[in-house]
């Protein structure tokens, strides 16, 4: 429901922004497997339980980047995660150009 809601929303493609009168700000962030996975990575949750409490708290997370539009950042994290760029896992080789390192809790303290 949610990532339908996003694709009516928002107004950027590959969104349809269909329904003008919502804010993208009133979205919460669809989250699926991947997300889930990508999201602990990154530190946007601590949860092990895919539930409304984990949707809460990833899209206060992503608020602090863009209160405006949280859920923008649904495709990067879960591309990333579904094309192999990401294994949940610290991968030398896989993780070395990542950007997200820096912020991911498998690198966090090592060089």
């Amino acid at each position: 429901m949610h990532l339908f809601l996003r694709w009516m929303i928002r107004q950027e493609k590959p969104d349809f922004g269909l329904w003008t009168e919502v804010p993208p700000a009133a979205l919460l962030m669809p989250v699926d497997t991947h997300i889930e996975n990508m999201a602990r990575s990154v530190g946007l949750t601590r949860r092990r339980s895919r539930n409304w409490k984990m949707v809460e708290e990833i899209t206060a997370g992503l608020k602090r980047l863009d209160a405006e539009d949280p859920v923008k950042y649904d495709f990067a994290l879960c591309h990333k995660r579904m094309s192999g760029q990401c294994l949940n896992r610290r991968a030398a080789v896989v993780c070395a150009p990542c950007a997200l390192k820096p912020a991911c809790v498998h690198w966090r303290g090592r060089r």
